[in-house]
Formats: C-alpha cells, sequence, structure tokens
C-alpha cells in the first residue's frame, strides 16, 4: 500500500494533487494495488484514475449514508476492515 501525506492546510489542494503525486511515485516504481484515502480524495476524477489504472481506493464511501440501519453498519465494518 502507498503512503501519501500532503501536509498542507489546504485539504481541497490536497484531494487535487493526488493524481500529480501517484504518477511521481509511479516514475520510480509501478502502480500501487491499493490507496488508503481520506474521503475529500475520493472525488470522481481521482476514482475513475484508480479504476482506469488498476488501483483499489479504500476509504469511505461518496453521497449520503444509506436509510437502512444495518445495511450502514456493514458499510462501516468493511470500510474499518479494508483500512
Amino acid at each position: 500500500m502507498a503512503s501519501f501525506s500532503g501536509g498542507g492546510a489546504d485539504i481541497f489542494l490536497d484531494s487535487l494533487s493526488l493524481i500529480p503525486r501517484l504518477n511521481r511515485y509511479c516514475f520510480c516504481q509501478k502502480h500501487p494495488e491499493r490507496i488508503l484515502a481520506d474521503k475529500i480524495c475520493r472525488n470522481r476524477e481521482n476514482l475513475s484514475y484508480c479504476e482506469t489504472n488498476g488501483i483499489h481506493m479504500n476509504g469511505p464511501k461518496l453521497g449520503r449514508p444509506p436509510k437502512d440501519k444495518q445495511l450502514y453498519e456493514e458499510q462501516k465494518r468493511q470500510e474499518r476492515t479494508e483500512a
């Protein structure tokens, strides 16, 4: 699993810098198999980039949590086991 830390104060810009960071990482090595990302990094652009390059992005799902409490607890449990 690859680790990228932004360290910046602007979280929004950190979410936009995921793809350039992956490209720099992949310049020296191959694409990582998995990435553990915050919710801010799990935007559509980053998800589609990871999908096309065969990278599994772990983290919270996009959108609202489901109304079904049992389904919501199951998703949270799965997110914790992937982390």
